[in-house]
């Protein structure tokens, strides 16, 4: 089998998926390969939930959060790291990236403030939140997923200048 795609996504869990709904609304060609027989990866099983700073969610619920705070709730349970450059760049998009999901993607998701997840200092864990019906929920599908999901303003995908695709 041969396939000629603009992004080639390895893993089906939720940053593989994240990245290829990215792409797509770039305007990519995208595929995705997964060594399970079924999607979801580790998000599986952290049943789909993202710890993110600084929401609107938060926000709205009153809770006061920022980057410095997360990563020092990170580094006081996980310890020192060996990139911390990284892990402040994942806590710093944590709050878009949660946002993106929302409202570009159509994901369902609410923040748990019924408990503090371990280690962290304030409730900031974004879990997915019980399916409204579809005709609730203007723009989605019923899956969740936008139907009109236009182009992200954010999109840099570049297409390569390479022979022409075969027609299928």
């Amino acid at each position: 089998m041969t396939a000629d795609v603009d992004v080639l996504v390895i893993g089906s869990g939720a940053c593989g998926l994240a990245a290829a709904i990215a792409a797509h609304d770039c305007g990519a060609d995208v595929a995705i390969i997964e060594k399970l027989d079924r999607a979801g990866g580790n998000s599986a099983l952290s049943t789909g939930s993202v710890p993110a700073a600084g929401t609107r969610f938060q926000r709205e619920a009153g809770i006061d959060d920022s980057t410095e705070r997360f990563v020092e709730d990170l580094m006081r349970k996980g310890g020192p790291t060996d990139c911390p450059d990284l892990l402040h760049r994942l806590v710093e998009t944590s709050a878009d990236t949660v946002e993106w999901l929302v409202d570009s993607v159509g994901a369902r998701m609410t923040l748990v403030t019924a408990y503090k997840h371990v280690g962290h200092s304030v409730p900031r864990l974004h879990a997915p939140a019980s399916p409204p019906s579809a005709a609730s929920r203007p723009g989605t599908s019923g899956g969740g997923r936008r139907t009109d999901p236009g182009r992200s303003s954010r999109c840099r995908v570049r297409r390569s200048r390479g022979a022409p695709r075969p027609s299928s």
